[in-house]
């Protein structure tokens, strides 16, 4: 019981971090991953990156609260599609706002 609610506080935290990334507050990601991402793409970039953070915490959250109203072992089919659809926002601000993964 108390691994999920530690699941649901991680993801609350994840998808806080998220918020603060979309709103243009960029100090959670490494300089080394915004340090090609030119002034004018400082939102977009956030708004990706801090969208995806906010799925992959949605995700570990709904997972962690599932679990404790449904005996049911298949919610982590859910949770690995909530960090892949994360993981791929993730990709796309990198790709395409800082020119790479690093």
């Amino acid at each position: 019981m108390a691994g999920f609610g530690g699941m649901i506080g991680l993801g609350l935290l994840l998808v806080l971090m998220g918020c603060f990334n979309m709103g243009g507050n960029l100090t959670t990601i490494h300089w080394y991953h915004r340090r090609n991402v030119r002034e004018e793409d400082r939102r977009s970039y956030g708004r990706a990156i801090g969208g995806g953070t906010a799925v992959m915490g949605a995700a570990v959250a709904l997972t962690g609260a599932l679990q404790l109203a449904l005996p049911w072992e298949g919610w982590y089919a859910a949770l690995l599609a909530g960090i892949a659809a994360g993981l791929g926002l993730i990709l796309y601000g990198q790709l395409r706002y800082n020119g790479g993964i690093f």
